[in-house]
């Protein structure tokens, strides 16, 4: 539900279209019906994107699987500036990912203090 929320508040400020924030919100409702299928156990998988700076600047997005190639559009820009830096395509880990791939993606940590993470679960 707190998902929803957030959704509608993107549409309401103008950083979603309508038509977008109706794509998340089914996008969301199909993954909460796959993560409760009978023969699952636990909740749905999420991709998670932590990238801490030397500067101190701290990004940490947590996207549902189920909504990844959507929600992939609202990756913060400093986030993305940031994998760009350590030469990481998303589009590229976005797709490892679909196809399977599970657990730390990414782990990086660089001599000036950046720490750039991605993994499954």
């Amino acid at each position: 539900m707190e998902e929803i929320k957030r959704i509608l508040e993107m549409v309401a400020e103008g950083k979603i279209t309508a038509d977008e924030g109706t794509r998340l919100i089914q996008a969301l409702e199909t993954a909460e019906k796959s993560s409760t299928t009978p023969g699952r156990t636990g909740k749905g998988k999420f991709i998670r994107i932590k990238v801490n700076s030397g500067d101190g600047d701290v990004v940490n997005v947590n996207i549902p699987l189920a909504l990844a190639r959507v929600a992939m559009r609202f990756v913060p820009k400093e986030a993305r500036a940031e994998l760009a830096d350590k030469d990481i395509n998303l589009d590229e880990v976005i797709e490892a990912i679909m196809s399977g791939a599970e657990g730390s993606i990414v782990d990086i940590k660089s001599g000036d203090g950046d720490i750039v993470q991605i993994y499954v679960d």
